[in-house]
């Protein structure tokens, strides 16, 4: 099985932050 990465954009992090699906206490690295 092969995982497929991708890059976020930073207009792409906000989003995902605004709709819930990442909160402050997810590590994330941009």
């Amino acid at each position: 099985m092969q995982l497929l990465t991708r890059k976020f954009t930073v207009a792409e992090y906000h989003k995902m932050a605004e709709v819930g699906i990442l909160t402050e206490d997810d590590r994330v690295e941009l």
